[in-house]
């Protein structure tokens, strides 16, 4: 009885002890602040690809896509609690391309220090949806898809289809996938949505196409609507088509591009007639837009912003309304390879343009020139991030930060490039910033923080 009298007041103390431990390492954190991206971060760690995976050989795949094979180097994903990473073993050499590889592992990533938390074997798969939707990532090849919960690396359900699959989209908890099926001369989309945690179809829409090659192209549940691009050769060259999501009956058809813009929009580029049209949800006319069709629509990388226009060309229209605000050349971007338009934070429109190689902030409503930054790398300027207040920029000598207001730079860290490829940039509002550079250059930085006075 004195023993486990002991052992309770043993146990008892080593709980009081750590909550109350706990407890005053909360309030340390209380009273601190983070001087989020206006001073320069701290590096917290750089990926050690070794300790990702046990199996010999293994080696860093460039996700979220060419999953099957590998070039030597790769990139990792961004979630709300880990950083994934893809692994594999090469098999099957290529002199083509790059080796073939193995069934594929993801690894969940520590932000905090590097270390790997969870390892979730997903068989062979090619790609992985583009973003990481709450914490689910879903993984697919040919004819198979396995969805994986981020957090801890559970694969939540695997699903084989009797169709090849096109793509996969997660979206408010929904995962939505299409692809092609063959049934003698005829040729079918067919388009599935379902509970990322269940293999019950929410719909299944057969959609018969006439060309070679189709897909859905984008889907809006806000719009309530999905587009499809058939390849039919010919002019025009492919037709596209808006649909009801929920019902799945077509709206209208464009003979080219059909893009969702602003709030419930369509932007329609008619390569034949060489003009682009602003149309509402339903397909009747906002207004006409002559011009050159092709790299007409720039949609802001990065946004804080309670007001994001549409901008088509050099012109800025209402989100809502598509009502022409204004427009400036500095917003032309046939001379560079991605949009100038780079981020709307707060009322500023930032702009990277290589014709006047500066950094450009512009009142967003207005068009107004607030400040011009000289920046003889705004050819390739990649990725951006913000806090809300400053602007983290990365381009082929690393990442910087802007601060929106003024333009001023506050600080810049060179990182290692490949051949003048800019890093990946991704970043969090409290001051977390993924680098995502090539050949393993991969690092997480963290913001500063300061006592609350």
């Amino acid at each position: 009885m004195i023993l486990l009298v002991a052992v309770a007041t043993i146990a008892s103390a080593t709980i009081t002890w750590k909550v109350g431990r706990d407890h005053d390492q909360s309030r340390e954190a209380d009273r601190m602040r983070s001087l989020g991206f206006g001073v320069r971060p701290t590096p917290l760690w750089t990926l050690d690809v070794k300790r990702l995976t046990d199996e010999p050989g293994a080696v860093l795949l460039s996700a979220p896509e060419t999953l099957d094979q590998t070039y030597g180097f790769g990139s990792v994903m961004d979630s709300p609690t880990h950083i994934i990473a893809a692994v594999a073993r090469p098999e099957q050499p290529d002199l083509s391309t790059g080796p073939k590889v193995g069934d594929v592992t993801l690894v969940g990533i520590d932000r905090q220090n590097g270390s790997v938390d969870w390892r979730s074997p997903v068989g062979r798969v090619d790609h992985c949806t583009d973003r990481v939707a709450a914490t689910v990532v879903g993984c697919w090849t040919d004819r198979r898809i396995a969805f994986v919960d981020t957090s801890n690396g559970r694969v939540l359900r695997t699903e084989e289809t009797d169709f090849s699959i096109s793509y996969v989209d997660i979206i408010d908890g929904t995962a939505f996938v299409d692809g092609l099926k063959d049934a003698g001369k005829r040729r079918t989309l067919i388009f599935t949505a379902a509970p990322v945690g269940s293999s019950v179809e929410r719909f299944r829409r057969t959609i018969e196409v006439r060309g070679t090659d189709a897909r859905v192209a984008e889907i809006r549940p806000s719009s309530n609507a999905f587009t499809v691009s058939d390849t039919v050769g010919g002019v025009p060259q492919y037709i596209n088509t808006a649909y009801d999501l929920d019902s799945g009956a077509a709206r209208f058809s464009a003979d080219g591009d059909l893009r969702f813009v602003g709030n419930g929009m369509f932007l329609a580029d008619s390569f034949a007639r060489r003009t682009k049209f602003l149309l509402r949800g339903d397909g009747s006319r906002v207004t006409t837009l002559p011009g050159a069709a092709t790299n007409a629509f720039a949609s802001p990388i990065t946004t804080d912003a309670s007001f994001v226009p549409t901008i088509v060309g050099t012109a800025v229209h209402d989100p809502d309304t598509g009502a022409r605000l204004w427009s400036d050349p500095v917003l032309e971007w046939n001379t560079s390879p991605q949009s100038t338009t780079r981020a709307v934070v707060g009322s500023v429109l930032v702009v990277a343009s290589p014709v006047e190689r500066a950094l450009v902030g512009l009142e967003v409503r207005t068009g107004r020139r607030l400040w011009t930054t000289p920046w003889p790398n705004a050819y390739f300027v990649s990725d951006t991030a913000t806090d809300g207040t400053h602007l983290i920029v990365g381009d082929n000598t690393g990442m910087h930060s802007v601060r929106v207001s003024d333009g001023r730079v506050l600080w810049n860290v060179r990182l290692p490039t490949v051949e003048s490829t800019p890093p990946g940039i991704s970043g969090t509002g409290d001051g977390d910033i993924l680098v995502n550079g090539l050949r393993g250059n991969i690092s997480v930085w963290r913001a500063r923080k300061e006592p609350v006075s």
